[in-house]
This record gives structure tokens, C-alpha cells and sequence, in this order.
């Protein structure tokens, strides 16, 4: 019987080519389902699925199912443009619609590629890419066109029409379908045309137009599931109505198949008459003629992509989990290929068995690399021990490299318990490719043959299986601990753990006993320990402990006690009287909600402590301060730490106060200065009533002197007295003692010499014969009692004179001084030096000679021929030296007006005049007069007029 409806369908294969349906000769998938009675069944197969390439068309945002032509292009809607690929994925040629593009493509007898666009139009575009013709329709396009033997063009549109147009684009009739049209049309061998419609209706038209008939699905769910048409005549399609429908040629329904969801999947019809079809409900069905299920495969999605079959048999689709399937006709897994997102459009299948899949990731992939078989050396399982339930890693090993391409090995397993992949495919170059074997719970030891092939070379490896572990024995070490504390539980097994270890849960009845979820035993151990974590519990509790495995229990009794004092101790064991101490309360283990209240107790009344303290909860220790009052005698003080029947003491010593140190701010001062020196001498404590007195002495109390004693009033650790001191000339260091009681102190206070620390001058250069201000700084300022300070002064030049001495009144710290000059011929320098004992300071100076400031004549008009004197003056900057400063003089016009050719500015003089003649001139004339001097250059202008 399977023959037979084979030979049918090859026989109506052969029927379709003769009677010559216009889609292009040789093409492999030529449109939407590969042929005019959408079977789905492609010319090529074999694909193992490795990606050959992918194209991405992410800048167009959407995709539609590729076709491929007999030249191997691949064409292919994105968005509104239909591209044309090349057999190696690049890019032929791209044409522009007005929308977008959700269908198919469908490619004519002579080439011409027919596609229809949300733009509501068919567009006819040549091979090439130009536009051949285009027909308006009244709404979005979603079919792909079939075709009449005679080249006429069957398409649908959402304005409710089946249109059939002529091979020039005119229209030759148009079918009213009642509804939206998205159900892209089926031709059979008689002409007649199949396709649903919205509101459930599924129609057959006859070649000119009319209605043959039409079956109504019953409800008013959409049928958008291109039909498929059987080699007896069969019509096959889905439903929104969750049903795959079988009717007779003359319309009558033959069966009906429920799926669970929308079926918006095209049927695709198998050499053996099974029909394959998706559905929402997440399964992919296999269908038999007689419509009862053969068998269904579950993705982990819905499948919105109708199946594409190959030469050999092998069923390709796409699910929303974003997976490419490859299954053989068994139902059996072959492969699976994952893209970047759902892979709902229906592939296609070229002449060499490669797959063409596009996803919503917005990529077309090419998959299927030929391949040749190399031969398996080896299959090795690692752990080839097990425990039911749990998985192992097997390991194929090739003789050689595997080749371009890559090798398919198939995998089988002998046992339901052990299950493998169906294949894997070892990547070319590579010699090794493992998989996991995952197994299900045994009763007892199994064992299961993994078999590996290539080709016709096959290898095994056996895998032993054993049930799960139990427990025989739970103990915990040492049986009672104090809560707080941790005790060390152990698990036994009854035989050692498998490869993957035994887990053991574990729990406890009490919250005071915490312990870990599970612990592991390691590969081929029997036991295991794990740590027990107690909490602060107010009495004695009993906790139980569990351990379980694979239904088996065993239990162990943990005592957690409550908590005693461990110790009770102080920070420090001697403190001066006012000072505090801290002490600390531990206990034996931690301490419950609520706390541990401890009592405390003291035998001296100078000792302050609080009535009880708190440990907190959670908390093994708590600390607290002790006060103390001021004493004046040591005294020691007993304190005792309560809970209920223990108790812990400890002693503290209470000191009175004692002479701490004697020091002085500042403890270096210029003798005799106005400086004040406090000295301060310093308790340990502060002092008990009355007070303590504080003896005084200086070593040298003619330059330091201190009182002969100072008291630290009661409470306080400190008190003040002041240090006189006295100028001395060289630096000093007196030693300054404190006592109380038995305890002497020493300090220092350094006492040193008045010195000059700096000298200015102002200004610091000046013309010779000028004078300038000068001024020292002390280091500190005199007191009345050291009287005034008297700084020397001398002068490294005979030109500069200064005071001998300049004294430094009490209440100053600067002296002042007038610096007179003389007269230079040149710039000369002079360095002024203060001196203080054995200290000095210097500054230096710079005296100019003088230089020609101006020139003037006057008056500064004249008539050339009046008795008028003439007189010039030049003027300098300074006084001139000794043997004066000769100024040259010259004229711009002699003639008009001139002078001698030099006048000199007598010694201790800063100027001198000369006689300009003047001459007869016809019209008025400006002379300028230059005086210079040194390569200074002044002038000034005489105007003689006629």
C-alpha cells in the first residue's frame, strides 16, 4: 500500500512538470510550499545542519520565507524590499515596494519573480531586479502567488478577493471570497484553485472564475493555512479553529484533526502520505492519510513555520524557541540549529540539500556543509559508573581529523534509562566531540551500550548504572556543647558514594541546632561530616538531628545547655582616684533572646559600678565602666559578678594623686624680653580637699625665678605659677624642680640672648649725595627691666655714613637710622651691618652717580635780530662730584640758533646754565638744543622767528 501512494505521488510530480504550471523549470523551491500543490517537498536533502552562512538583513527589520530560482539566487522580503542573494550570501541586487513585504515570493516560467507588499499591489520584477508590471489591489497582499498552466496568477488579497491575473498584468477575473484572503492559493492537476479565507471559510474555484464549492469550517475563525494538495486528491489545511481539516475532492470533509491551539502552519504532504503540520499548542504533529497521529515532536515553543521536506525524508521547521529543527521520519531528532530569536518563517531547500531558514533575529542562514565520513577509534564514558539520575560525559574519538563540513556521528542507546542526542557533529579539523548521557533512577545495577557512527564505522561504550545511595548511620561529637558552641555531625552511608558523590539532607527539629541543607560524601567515600552551629538557649534542650537519602533516615540527639561566667576581669588593676576602669563579664557559650542579666557588686564605696549588666542575645561577653572617686590615700576595692549560683571576682586599686611633672610655655625665652613664662606643674589625678602644695626652686634664679611653692586646688590636675628672667649675653639653660610629697620633678626653661634678626633698607638705591632709611629687627621685645637694647651700625664704604650705635627702646622690636650719601663719579655699592653681641645681620645698597634729567631754554622764542638773551639750563638727577660733570651740548641749526659745545655742572650743584646766540632768519625756525651726558640724551627747542 506504501508503494502505491509513493508511485502516486511521483506520478502526480511528473503530471504537474508535463502539464507545464508556469513557475520556473529547474528552480528547487520556486515559491511559497516548493509546488502548486504545496507539499512542502523539496528536490534536495541531506542537509546536517552547520551554518554554510548567514546574510543579515537586520536593517530591514522584517522578514518573509525565501524561494530559490534555478540559478541558485535566493529571494527573500525585508521589509518592503525584495532581495536577491547570491548562492554564497552576498547581496545581487535589492528592489524598493511601497510597504512592507510579509510573504513569499513565487518565480515564473521565464524567471520573472512575483511578490505582493502591504503597499496593496503584485509586483512583477524581472531578473534582473527592474519592475516589470505591478496591479492595485484594494488592501495589504499576503499571499504567494500560484500559477495556471496557461501562465495565469493566482493571488489573494485582504480586500476579500482571490484575483487571477493574465501573464501581461491585466486582470482576468477576480473571485469574491466573502472575507480576507491570507491563504496562499493551491493549483491542482485539474486547474482548480484552493484556498481559505477569514470566518472560516475554505473555497475551490474553477479555472474561469467560478465557484466550484465551498466547505464552511463552522465557526468564525480565520484560516490563513495555505492548503496542500495529496496524490488522491486530498486537500489538506489548518485552522485558527485548532483543527487540521481532510477534505474530499468534490469538498466533502473526510476527517479532522484537533490540535490544542491556532494553527497558522501550512500542511506539508510526505512520499508515504504522512502530513506534518505545527500548531500553537508547542508540538509539531505527524499526521497519517487516515487521520489518526502517528507521532509528535514538542519544541519549547509555538510553531508558526510549516515544514519543508527533503529528498531523503527529513523534515525541517522552525519554533518560537528560536530553534531550527531537522527530524528523521520517525520523529527522532536529527539536529537542531539555533538563530538569535523566533524562527517562524518557513524554510526552503536548495538543489544540494542546504536548508535556507530565516529568523526573527532579522538573518537569513544557509545551513548544511557536505560532508564525508571518517572512521570512529574510540567512544570512552566518563564516569562510566554512575548513579541513576545522574549525567556522564561520552567522548567520540576519529581516526583523523573530521573533514570540511564536519562529520555527523549519530548516537543510539540501548537502555530507556540512559538516553543520548541523536547526533552530534564533530567540527572539521577536530578529532574529539563529547556529549552528555543523562540517566533516569534504577532499582538495581543497570547497564545500557552507548553506540557511536560514522558513516558505516560504529564504536561502543558500556555504562553501569546504580540506584541511588542510603543512609545507615548519623553521630554527633561530643553530645552536649553549650549554646554558642559547635558540635561535628557525621553521615555514614551504606556503601560508598557513586562518581558524582551522595547528597544528604539534613535538618534539625530545633532552632537552637542549625545545621546545613545537604552535605555531599565524596566519590567512593561512606561518610561525611559537617559543623553544627548552636544558639544561646535559657535551659537545657535537646535537639534531633536528621539525615536523609533516597528515603532513608537516621537520627542523633544533640544536648545545648545554657550558659555559665567563664571569667570576669578589668582592663587594668591600678587606677589614680576620678580615673575609670573597664571590666568585662564572659560566659561560657553565647546568650539566649532576651540576654543574660549578671549582677554586680563592689566592697568599697569610692568604687562605682552598676547594679547588673546584660549580655546580649547572641553575645558570649559585655562590657561596662567602673567610676572612682578622688582619694586621698590608696585604697583597694573587691568586685563581684553574680549569676545565678556562680559567682567571679576581681580587685581594683584606687591611687591618690601624685606629681605628674613640672614644665613652662614658651621653654626657651630672650632674657629680659616682655615674653611672659608660665610654668605648670602636673598631677597624675586630680586633687583630693584641700588640695596639694607644690615646692619650687630654680637653679639659677638670677636669670629665672620662680615662686617657692604653688598650690593644685582640689579637683583639678594642674596649676600655674609665673618665671621671671633676666637678659643674658650668651644662651642659658636653667633647671627648674617641682616636689610633692616624695616625688621630685624636673624641667628646663632655655633663656637666650637679645640678636638682630634682619636689616632693610628703603630705598636701597639712591643717587649719590641723597639719603636713605634703614631699620633693624630684634628677636624679641625689651621689658622695662632690661632697659634699652643698643644695636652698632657700621658702613662698608667711606660714601655711606651711618649712626654708630642706635638703641632699641623697652616695648620696641625695630630700630630706625638715616643713611647719608655723597657724590659719585659711578654707580657704587655699600653693605650696612647691625651688630648684637655675637650676632649680626647685613644689607646692601646701591649708589648712582648723577644723571642729566632735563634741558630748558628760555625764553623759548626770539627774534633772530633782537638783543634778546637766550639763556639754557641743564639740569641733573643728583649733585655732581667732585671736579663736577661736564654736559655736552649741541644745535640742530647752528646757524639760527647754537651755544657752546659743553657746559659743566659745578661739585655739590645739580645744575648750571650756557648763552644761546641767535642770527637773522627769513622765516621762522625751530632748533632743538641736545645736552648729554653718560648716554643720556635730553633736548629742548628754541623758536627764532624773522
Amino acid at each position: 500500500m506504501l508503494s502505491k501512494i509513493r508511485l502516486a505521488f511521483l506520478l502526480l510530480l511528473v503530471i504537474s512538470s508535463i502539464t507545464a504550471y508556469s513557475q520556473q523549470p529547474g528552480a528547487p523551491w520556486p515559491k511559497l510550499r516548493q509546488n502548486n500543490l504545496n507539499t512542502g517537498v523539496g528536490v534536495g536533502g541531506g542537509s546536517n545542519g552547520l551554518q554554510r552562512w548567514v546574510f543579515p538583513a537586520g536593517q530591514f527589520n522584517t522578514l518573509s520565507p525565501p524561494v530559490i530560482a534555478a540559478d541558485g539566487t535566493i529571494y527573500l522580503g525585508a521589509a518592503s524590499n525584495l532581495l536577491a542573494i547570491r548562492q554564497d550570501g552576498t547581496l545581487k541586487w535589492s528592489f524598493a515596494t511601497g510597504s512592507q513585504i510579509y510573504t513569499a515570493a513565487s518565480i515564473g516560467a521565464d524567471g520573472t519573480i512575483f511578490v505582493g507588499s502591504d503597499d496593496f499591489k503584485l509586483y512583477a520584477i524581472n531578473p534582473d531586479g527592474t519592475k516589470k508590471w505591478s496591479y492595485p489591489t484594494g488592501n495589504n497582499v499576503g499571499t504567494s502567488p500560484a500559477f495556471a498552466a496557461d501562465g495565469t496568477i493566482y493571488f489573494g488579497s485582504s480586500d476579500d478577493y482571490l484575483y487571477a491575473l493574465n501573464p501581461d498584468g491585466t486582470l482576468k477575473w477576480k473571485f469574491f471570497a466573502l472575507a480576507y484572503v491570507d491563504s496562499s492559493p493551491a493549483v491542482d492537476s485539474d486547474g482548480t484553485i484552493y484556498f481559505g479565507a477569514g470566518y472560516g471559510t475554505f473555497f475551490a474555484v474553477n479555472p474561469d472564475g467560478t465557484q466550484k464549492w465551498a466547505f464552511d469550517t463552522g465557526g468564525i475563525s480565520g484560516i490563513v493555512s495555505s492548503p496542500a494538495i495529496a496524490p488522491d486528491g486530498t486537500i489538506y489545511f489548518g485552522s485558527w479553529d485548532h483543527n487540521l481539516y481532510a477534505l474530499n475532492h468534490n469538498g466533502t470533509k473526510k476527517w479532522v484533526f484537533p490540535t490544542n491551539d491556532l494553527i497558522w502552519t501550512a500542511p506539508a504532504i510526505a512520499q508515504d502520505g504522512t502530513i506534518y503540520i505545527g500548531s500553537d499548542d508547542k508540538n509539531f504533529y505527524a499526521v497519517n492519510p487516515d487521520g489518526s497521529l502517528k507521532w509528535k515532536f514538542t519544541p519549547g515553543n509555538k510553531v508558526e513555520s510549516s515544514a519543508a521536506i527533503g529528498s531523503d525524508g527529513t523534515i525541517y521547521f522552525g519554533s518560537m524557541d528560536f530553534n531550527v529543527y531537522a527530524l528523521k521520519p520517525d520523529g527522532t531528532q536529527l539536529w537542531s540549529f539555533k538563530t538569535g530569536n523566533f524562527a517562524n518563517f518557513d524554510p526552503a531547500i536548495g538543489a544540494d540539500g542546504t536548508v535556507f531558514a530565516a529568523s526573527a533575529d532579522y538573518h537569513l542562514y544557509a545551513l548544511g556543509i557536505p560532508s564525508t565520513t571518517v572512521p570512529i577509534a574510540s567512544l570512552t564514558l566518563s564516569p562510566s559508573t554512575v548513579t541513576g539520575g545522574n549525567k556522564t560525559q561520552a567522548t567520540v574519538t576519529l581516526t583523523q581529523p573530521a573533514p570540511a563540513g564536519g562529520d555527523l556521528v549519530t548516537l543510539q542507546s540501548s537502555s530507556s534509562s540512559a538516553t543520548v542526542p541523536a547526533s552530534i557533529t564533530i567540527p572539521q579539523g577536530s578529532t574529539t566531540g563529547q556529549f552528555d548521557v543523562s540517566t533516569t533512577q534504577v532499582a538495581a545495577v543497570s547497564t545500557a551500550t552507548i553506540t557511536a557512527t560514522s558513516g558505516s564505522s560504529s564504536q561502543t561504550a558500556t555504562l553501569t548504572m546504580n540506584p541511588p545511595s542510603l543512609v545507615s548511620g548519623l553521630t554527633v561529637s561530643p553530645t552536649s556543647v553549650i549554646g554558642g558552641k559547635s558540635a561535628t555531625g557525621t553521615v555514614t552511608l551504606v556503601a560508598p558514594a557513586p562518581a558524582s558523590g551522595a547528597i544528604v539532607t539534613l535538618s534539625s527539629n530545633s532552632a537552637s541546632a542549625i545545621v546545613p541543607q545537604t552535605v555531599t560524601v565524596g566519590a567512593g567515600n561512606s561518610t561525611a561530616t559537617f559543623v553544627v552551629n548552636t544558639l544561646g538557649v535559657g535551659s537545657t534542650t535537646t535537639a534531633t538531628l536528621a539525615a536523609a537519602i533516597n528515603g532513608s533516615t537516621k537520627s542523633a540527639n544533640l544536648t545545648v545547655q545554657p550558659p555559665a561566667l567563664a571569667s570576669f576581669y578589668l582592663d587594668v588593676t591600678t587606677v589614680v582616684g576620678s580615673a575609670s576602669a573597664g571590666a568585662t563579664v564572659v560566659l561560657s557559650g553565647v546568650a539566649p533572646a532576651g540576654g543574660v542579666v549578671v549582677k554586680i557588686g563592689t566592697s568599697n564605696s569610692n568604687a562605682i559600678v552598676p547594679a547588673q549588666v546584660t549580655v546580649p542575645e547572641g553575645a558570649a561577653s559585655v562590657s561596662f565602666a567602673i567610676g572612682t572617686k578622688v582619694v586621698a590615700q590608696t585604697l583597694s576595692s573587691t568586685f563581684i559578678a553574680i549569676l545565678g549560683p556562680d559567682s567571679l571576682s576581681c580587685k581594683l586599686t584606687i591611687q591618690a594623686p601624685s606629681l605628674l611633672g613640672i614644665g613652662s610655655a614658651p621653654d626657651l625665652v630672650v632674657g629680659g624680653s616682655k615674653t611672659v613664662v608660665t610654668g605648670s606643674v602636673m598631677l597624675n589625678g586630680p586633687a583630693p580637699t584641700g588640695g596639694i602644695v607644690v615646692t619650687l626652686t630654680s637653679a639659677n634664679p638670677a636669670l629665672a625665678k620662680v615662686p617657692a611653692t604653688v598650690t593644685v586646688p582640689a579637683g583639678s590636675d594642674t596649676a600655674t605659677f609665673t618665671i621671671t628672667h633676666k637678659a643674658v649675653t650668651t644662651a642659658q639653660v636653667v633647671k627648674l624642680t617641682a616636689k610633692a610629697g616624695i616625688v621630685t620633678t624636673l624641667g628646663n626653661l632655655s633663656v637666650v640672648p637679645f640678636e638682630v634678626t634682619g636689616v632693610t633698607i628703603d630705598p636701597a638705591t639712591v643717587t649719590g649725595g641723597s639719603p636713605s632709611a634703614g631699620s633693624f629687627d630684634l628677636n624679641a621685645i625689651p621689658s622695662t627691666s632690661s632697659g634699652a637694647i643698643a644695636v652698632k651700625l657700621s658702613s662698608s664704604a667711606t660714601i655711606v655714613s651711618v649712626p654708630a650705635t642706635v638703641s632699641v627702646a623697652p616695648g620696641q622690636q625695630t630700630g630706625h637710622f638715616i643713611i647719608t650719601t655723597k657724590a659719585v663719579p659711578a654707580s657704587k655699592t655699600a653693605a650696612i651691618t647691625a651688630k648684637l653681641g655675637s650676632s649680626s645681620k647685613q644689607a646692601g645698597m646701591t649708589i648712582q652717580q648723577a644723571y642729566l634729567s632735563s634741558i630748558s631754554v628760555s625764553p623759548g622764542s626770539v627774534k633772530g635780530v633782537a638783543a634778546t638773551i637766550v639763556t639754557g639750563t641743564v639740569n641733573l638727577t643728583g649733585i655732581a662730584p667732585t671736579g663736577g660733570l661736564k654736559v655736552s651740548l649741541a644745535s640742530s641749526n647752528s646757524a639760527a640758533a647754537g651755544g657752546p659745545v659743553s657746559v659743566t655742572v659745578p661739585a655739590g650743584k645739580s645744575n648750571a646754565t650756557f648763552k644761546v646766540t641767535h642770527s637773522k632768519v627769513l622765516v621762522q625756525t625751530s632748533v632743538t638744543i641736545t645736552g648729554g651726558l653718560a648716554g643720556v640724551n635730553k633736548t629742548t627747542t628754541v623758536t627764532v622767528t624773522p
